[in-house]
């Protein structure tokens, strides 16, 4: 079952992954609730996360952020999140779990891992806009459809702050705690998330009815992804020679 905040994140192929959306929310992430940016290339405070996370009724918050980068000469996302976290809200698949992941870590798809003959333990290099060109290291695997269509790195948020200007958060996943129900979580939840105008909480049928809704209009949530990283980060995308997105 996959978060919001990565469906964000993963494009949407129009009709030749129509229905592919459905099956990942399902299979691969496991939350009960996101909260979701309103809008293209828009985000919220991570103090949000904070706030959630604090709340009797929620046992995870898995906040996630997105951010452009190139590996090999080529133009790439970088999903970026708490790993612990991250672990308890999708289903990776197997292979080395991401709670491990250091600072300098990245974890990546396996046909991605396949198609560069990387390994774990192989050394790589990621251009940033603000940092520039920083040595990283293959620390885990996911399977292809853990995080959707395009989601074909992981980093830490601790490698996100080190590398990208502050930014928002795009998506929040959110496991209820056990002995709660939906809806006296949903009170509080909405509670929490009402402050935030750009914010918005989904439970898992909305989520998937709104992406299905985008989806038929045609409309790639990786093109609204790349404007939340254009708003959030232009500052050092302008300033970086050949770093495109």
């Amino acid at each position: 079952m996959i978060g919001v905040g990565l469906v964000a994140f993963i494009a949407i192929f129009a009709q030749s992954i129509k229905g592919s959306i459905g099956a990942i929310v399902d299979n691969t992430f496991r939350s009960d609730f996101v909260v979701a940016s309103q809008g293209f290339g828009t985000g919220f405070s991570p103090q949000l996360a904070s706030e959630i996370a604090a709340l009797p009724e929620v046992a995870v918050a898995a906040p996630f952020r997105v951010g452009p980068a190139r590996i090999n000469d080529r133009s790439a996302f970088l999903l970026a999140g708490n790993p612990v976290a991250a672990s308890r809200v999708f289903d990776l698949g197997g292979g080395p779990a991401l709670d491990a992941l250091s600072p300098t870590g990245v974890a990546v798809a396996k046909s991605t891992l396949e198609a560069n003959r990387w390994s774990i333990g192989s050394p790589i290099v990621i251009q940033f806009a603000k940092t520039g060109v920083q040595p990283f290291t293959v620390e885990a695997v996911f399977s292809d459809d853990a995080f959707g269509p395009g989601g074909n790195y992981f980093i830490s948020l601790a490698a996100y702050d080190a590398n990208f200007p502050a930014g928002l958060d795009a998506q929040i996943a959110i496991i209820v705690a056990p002995g709660v129900s939906d809806a006296s979580a949903r009170v509080a939840l909405d509670a929490a998330v009402a402050p935030y105008p750009s914010a918005e909480l989904q439970d898992r049928t909305e989520f998937k009815r709104k992406n299905e809704e985008t989806k038929d209009k045609g409309v790639s949530l990786k093109i609204g992804m790349k404007a939340h990283c254009i708003l959030n980060c232009k500052k050092g995308i302008t300033n970086t020679k050949g770093l495109k997105i």
